[in-house]
């Protein structure tokens, strides 16, 4: 959570979590216990408004449902993707997070991060790159631009002047930042 309050520049009064009183509730609502880094980053970060709900949405302790035996508590900004944590994980303190990128009536759920702490920086950055912080670019096909590929020089250089969150990439997309986490790269490599 360090890392998202570094890049967003949030001070103690930018944190917005929700209340103990409504995770109990959701808790006593689903007959669950929700992980120890689930409670923590809601009860710190969950309400955060950039971090949270500038592209994709995190679901508010009364938004949490079950798809089966997966704890849904995060939509893609289209709808898309549903991203949950199996029932059977939730015991875990830091437990893995799946995404479904099939249907509610034909899932197809795919394990998205390893934990749920590297999902939370995972979503910040998304977020983030697509509006939630002040100052960001993206680059993407569209108005001619279908076939954009970032030139090989410039993954060259990002390479050689940042570090590679490699527990947020994979083959199709690589994340890199700087050692003060002030700036995040993503690049999707075709």
């Amino acid at each position: 959570m360090e890392n998202i309050k570094k890049l967003y520049n949030l001070t103690a009064k930018d944190c917005k979590g929700f209340s103990e009183a409504q995770l109990l509730k959701a808790e006593k609502c689903l007959h669950i216990t929700l992980p120890e880094e689930f409670r923590a980053y809601y009860l710190q970060l969950g309400a955060t408004k950039s971090v949270n709900q500038s592209y994709n949405s995190l679901a508010t302790p009364q938004q949490l449902y079950f798809a089966g035996d997966y704890l849904c508590f995060c939509e893609e900004n289209q709808g898309v993707v549903i991203w949950a944590i199996r029932k059977e994980d939730l015991n875990t303190p830091n437990p893995p997070v799946w995404g479904n990128y099939g249907s509610e009536t034909d899932p197809n759920w795919i394990q998205e991060t390893q934990s749920l702490s590297d999902f939370w920086l995972y979503l910040a950055i998304y977020n983030g790159v697509m509006g939630g912080l002040p100052y960001n670019a993206n680059a993407m096909g569209g108005w001619g631009m279908e076939n954009f590929e970032v030139p090989e020089q410039a993954v060259a250089h990002i390479e050689k002047q940042y570090t590679e969150l490699t527990s947020l990439s994979w083959k199709g997309q690589r994340t890199f930042t700087d050692a003060d986490f002030q700036i995040v790269i993503t690049l999707a490599i075709h």
